[in-house]
Formats: C-alpha cells, structure tokens, sequence
C-alpha cells in the first residue's frame, strides 16, 4: 500500500513536480550533467544543491530503479579506506540515490542505489553505505521520484561522513577460510555490509 500511494504522489501533488523544462528565466543547476558533476573532499562532508530544472541525460541510469527524471551530480574520493555512508535524508523531497564508479554517463558501473532509506516508518529519502579504499573515487547522482517526465524537486542536502562498521568478513580481501571439511556450518550476518568497488552485481 505504501508503494502504491508514492507512484500515486506525483498526479496528486504536482505542485512539488517539474516537468524538467527550463521556464526561461530560471537557471538550470550547475550539476545537472555528468560531465558538470561537483567535486567534494573530506570526510565528513556536507554539499547542498537542488534539481528544479535538472534533467535526464540520454543513456543515464535510473538511479534507485526508478525513472525519476532530473538528476544532480557529484564527484567524491575516499580520504581513507573504511565503510561511508552517503545520506539524502535531510533533503526536502522524495529522492533516489545512485552510487557509481565510470567516466561516461552511458558507461557507468553501478555500486549502490537506493529509493527509500526507510519502508517502516516510511522515509522516502535516500541513504546509503558504501566500503571504498583510501583513494577510491566514487559518483553520486541525486535525483527525484517520478516517470521520466514529472519528477519529485526540491531542495538537497547530501551528507557523506564514516558509517556504521559491518561485518568481519564485508570485504574479499577479508573472506573467511572454512577449510575443506565437508558439512560444515557457520553463523553470521550482513548488518552493515557493504559491495566493493568491482565486486559482481546488477549491471
């Protein structure tokens, strides 16, 4: 139910939607294109923006697994190696988040993506963690819920800092040896847990 009342959101509320076409007067945002993304350092880091007027670049993923239809760029490297969390949550609007790695918009490699940070209790901006090496360069897209057309706008606030640790075993690097003892049985969990930079996954 609650998923069928957010694709219902946008007819309801249009006046929280763009049409992602520049009324003339307004600018559109400085890192509404791939190629124009922002350049963050440090950690933690906090960058603000907004995505009135911003649009979908063609062969641009959907970030989250939806359409949405204007999206933000940023750019931003990992001072140090550890487990970030990459959070939209005190933005104004219904966000999608997408984490990538890549030089082209159309040849982007997905790392993480979120919709919804939150299902219960519902919370329709985005966050997500991310494991990265010390100099790992990662790119974050910010965009609103939507059709590929109207889409959600509003103000930005993306905040990058340290998460929370995950598990023991999160990285490759750090894989568990179980031996080669047949029927053997192991306990863990993946709270926290990360995918890595290369790591196979949805392409």
């Amino acid at each position: 139910m609650l998923r069928a009342m957010k694709i219902l959101a946008p007819l309801i509320a249009a006046a929280a939607l763009s049409s992602g076409a520049s009324p003339g007067f307004a600018q559109d945002p400085i890192n509404d294109n791939f190629a124009d993304r922002v350049e963050l350092t440090g950690v933690p880091v906090t960058a603000f923006g907004e995505n009135l007027n911003a649009t979908k670049e063609a062969g641009e993923p959907n970030h989250g697994l939806n359409l949405g239809g204007g999206s933000v760029w940023w750019t931003w490297t990992a001072p140090t190696a550890g487990i970030f969390e990459i959070d939209l949550r005190a933005s104004a609007f219904d966000t999608l988040l997408g984490i990538y790695t890549g030089n082209a918009v159309d040849d982007l490699i997905p790392l993480v993506f979120n919709d919804d940070a939150s299902v219960v209790p519902q919370v329709v901006q985005s966050r997500a963690l991310v494991s990265l090496k010390a100099g790992e360069t990662i790119h974050i897209a910010a965009d609103g819920f939507g059709d590929g057309t109207a889409f959600a706008n509003g103000d930005i606030q993306l905040d990058i800092r340290l998460g929370p640790a995950g598990p023991s075993n999160d990285n490759f690097a750090s894989a568990i040896d179980l031996g080669s003892v047949l029927g053997i049985s192991v306990n863990g969990n993946n709270v926290n847990a990360t995918r890595e930079i290369g790591e196979p996954g949805p392409s």
